[in-house]
């Protein structure tokens, strides 16, 4: 039998499924679950007001595109997260792939002419600078990773309340640090 020309072999098909396969199992859906549950209600808060068709649509809305760029995002965190230069991986983290997100949210939100879109995104915005450096911390320590390096979301939920309260304290105590006095303790 002759072989049309279109097809390609085995090895080819297997190699394009493969890098399909690894794109998808990039999207982190632990990230992707959390960061719909924090930035839905956001959402629904702001538009409450105009009714409920429009506060159902900006819920759905965000629910989609939050999924998505939140577990892709969060893949590309877990995927960069040990790299160096360590200032170089923050600037990735908490500016430009939130700066992505917030940009197709906004996007999102325009075209379907969310009511109070701007302020929603502002508070988005906030919520994903913090949450993008609190992602960076826990997948360092282990937690919200996807893929080969997981441990179940209810395991990880339950390291997150003491994975906050460290995460809050590395401000204060680089500070401490810095004036010379070692008061708090370390992770």
């Amino acid at each position: 039998m002759k072989k049309s020309p279109h097809q390609l072999p085995a090895a080819s098909v297997r190699s394009r499924a493969a890098r399909w396969f690894s794109l998808i199992a990039l999207w982190n859906w632990k990230s992707a679950i959390l960061s719909v549950a924090f930035r839905v209600p956001v959402f629904a808060a702001v538009t409450v007001q105009q009714g409920l068709d429009a506060m159902t649509g900006a819920v759905l809305a965000e629910a989609m595109v939050c999924a998505v760029y939140a577990g892709c995002y969060a893949g590309v965190v877990q995927w960069i997260r040990n790299r160096r230069p360590v200032w170089l991986t923050a600037l990735i983290i908490a500016v430009v792939l939130p700066a992505l997100g917030q940009l197709l949210e906004y996007a999102v939100h325009t075209w379907r002419s969310t009511p109070h879109r701007i302020l929603a995104v502002i508070i988005s915005s906030i919520l994903s600078a913090l949450s993008s450096l609190f992602n960076w911390y826990a997948m360092r320590q282990g937690t919200l990773l996807v893929g080969d390096e997981r441990s179940s979301l209810l395991a990880d939920l339950r390291r997150l309340p003491l994975l906050l309260g460290r995460f809050l304290l590395l401000a204060p105590r680089w500070l401490l640090r810095q004036l010379g006095w070692d008061i708090l303790p370390s992770n």
